[in-house]
């Protein structure tokens, strides 16, 4: 299993992108977002492709710096500073394309045990290297998409104020149980994506074929009741080649999203 930790950190008015407590202030290479070239990607500094740069240490106010060589863009895990920050990357997905969230649907490059000789490049390709023995990674949500009938069957898009729900289909009298939306599994039958439980696809389900489900949410999506999910399911399997972990050590973790 792989992931890459971003900094995000917007250019300072007075120092633009450098060290700023320890002198001699060295200039920081960041990925950049670069409005004044039309080639550079909608969604950039966290796009497919977005470009390393850096402010020279004589540069002053704007600070609109320069690429940097040798070149590297993002996915390539050479750098881990983007110069942005939540607030700024909200409104730039505001005022995105329509597909935005391709630009960010894209995989880092990984190499956990790079060969020798070492050099740099090959080392940073270690850096997206999270877990290994993962077997599954499977993430999951749940919210009040919309109102349902007692059985648990669909009633209408739309809150209701209830988290969706499901019931055991022999005892309908018994406790619901949370409705969880995903890619359906033969181990949990239960879930499936919100279009296949309603009947229509959410403006948030980008992607849906056999193998393969993606959601996306936009900061409109998030704030609106109907629209945003309010858990998160993680469930992580792990194996080991040596069988030292028994039919795979599952754990599930669930975050609520504020």
């Amino acid at each position: 299993l792989g992931r890459m930790a971003m900094l995000l950190k917007k250019r300072d008015a007075a120092w633009g992108m450098r060290n700023t407590q320890t002198p001699p202030f060295e200039p920081y290479v960041f990925i950049n977002r670069n409005t004044s070239d039309p080639a550079d990607p909608a969604m950039a500094p966290l796009a497919f492709g977005s470009q390393a740069w850096y402010v020279p240490a004589a540069e002053t106010t704007p600070f609109t710096g320069v690429p940097y060589s040798p070149a590297h863009t993002i996915e390539q895990s050479y750098y881990d500073l983007a110069s942005t920050d939540l607030a700024e990357f909200k409104t730039i997905v505001s005022g995105g394309p329509a597909d935005w969230w391709t630009q960010l649907d894209y995989r880092f490059n990984a190499d956990a045990f790079p060969t020798p000789p070492l050099n740099s490049d090959k080392a940073a390709l270690a850096a997206p290297y999270l877990l290994g023995g993962c077997a599954h990674f499977i993430v999951e949500y749940a919210g009040d998409f919309c109102s349902q009938k007692p059985d648990g069957t669909f009633a209408a898009a739309g809150s209701d104020g209830i988290l969706d729900f499901v019931k055991d289909p022999v005892d309908m009298l018994g406790v619901a149980g949370i409705r969880w939306y995903g890619l359906t599994r033969t181990d949990a039958p239960q879930v499936t994506t919100y279009s296949a439980f309603s009947g229509t696809a959410a403006v948030f389900e980008k992607v849906h074929t056999a193998t393969r489900y993606a959601c996306a949410w936009s900061p409109t999506e998030l704030n609106s009741d109907s629209l945003r999910p309010r858990l998160i399911r993680l469930t992580v399997e792990l194996v080991d080649s040596n069988n030292r972990l028994e039919n795979g050590l599952r754990q599930e973790f669930i975050f609520t999203v504020k």
